[in-house]
């Protein structure tokens, strides 16, 4: 998968929404073996990043979304659960880490939610987003697996 995007514009164009104008998105499938290909210089490119695996951890909704969904927890149960769930950072299919709000996109053709396939973290694995506190979600549609689309959230404040 590639991702380019343009930090600059990031704010003034809305580059933090699904379907921005000001990113490119898209996934490779290779047709032949993997081979080394020297990429020209580009000033203030990021270094391409290999995640080669992913550990499985137990993840659950934010507790806005556990209610919705209906978990029901205790008041005691609501503390500890709001310390551990979602997981925050990088991520492969699962809940949302929510900076602010609940934000799901819906892809524009039909009208579905897209669901989450990588959560990627500011100070992991993307460097892209210039915030301290950003998760950058990577969705998909369900109904036309070809569309994916990039948003990101940060706290307030954090830019």
């Amino acid at each position: 998968m590639n991702v380019y995007g343009d930090e600059v514009c990031e704010v003034d164009y809305q580059g933090w929404e699904a379907f921005s104008d000001i990113h490119f998105l898209r996934i490779i499938q290779p047709e032949a073996e993997a081979q080394d290909v020297e990429i020209s210089e580009i000033e203030d490119i990021s270094q391409p990043k290999l995640i080669v695996s992913w550990q499985q951890l137990e993840d659950y909704p934010n507790f806005e979304e556990a209610n919705k969904v209906g978990i029901e927890l205790s008041f005691d149960e609501y503390y500890s659960y709001l310390e551990k769930h979602p997981i925050e950072g990088d991520k492969l299919v699962d809940w949302h880490f929510w900076e602010q709000n609940i934000e799901y996109s819906n892809y524009p053709i039909c009208g579905e939610k897209m669901e989450l396939v990588f959560q990627l973290y500011s100070d992991g694995n993307s460097p892209f987003i210039g915030c301290r506190t950003a998760h950058v979600h990577i969705t998909q549609c369900q109904n036309h697996k070809h569309q994916l689309a990039f948003s990101w959230s940060s706290l307030w404040g954090d830019r």
